[in-house]
């Protein structure tokens, strides 16, 4: 950040003031929850999310190495999604990786008006790889 000049030192603390919010409900909701497992409680619906459920999966999920190449569909505005994760998926892909990016975030990209441009996306992909399957 020294390196920024003072309007783009605002801006970057501007955006990251979007994450405070997001982190504070996350805690929350993750206490809740895991007060209701030690119970051993079904969470009320109220405060079934499936954000927080799916946020919860990828911190317990372990990747292995994946023999073939990989597709990533990355949702560049998850306020969550980090670009060292793409270099996690690379790591892991060991015939390599073809990253897509995705407007909106992780939910919303299955969303009105980002799910356009992940079908469109989607479908390139799937003709692709069903030219490449014809050609062998």
């Amino acid at each position: 950040m020294s390196r920024l000049r003072w309007r783009e030192k605002v801006a970057y603390l501007v955006d990251k003031s979007k994450y405070g919010p997001v982190r504070v409900k996350s805690k929350i909701w993750r206490t809740i929850y895991r007060s209701y497992q030690n119970l051993g409680r079904n969470l009320p619906r109220a405060f079934r999310d499936v954000e927080e459920f799916n946020w919860l999966a990828a911190q317990s999920y372990r990747p292995q190495l994946y023999d073939g190449r990989v597709t990533l569909f990355w949702a560049s505005q998850d306020l969550r999604a980090k670009f060292d994760m793409i270099e996690g998926w690379q790591a892991l892909a060991r015939d390599g990786m073809e990253l897509h990016e995705i407007p909106g975030t992780h939910l919303d990209m299955i969303k009105e008006p980002h799910v356009g441009e992940l079908a469109r996306v989607l479908n390139d992909c799937l003709l692709k790889a069903q030219l490449q399957n014809r050609e062998r």
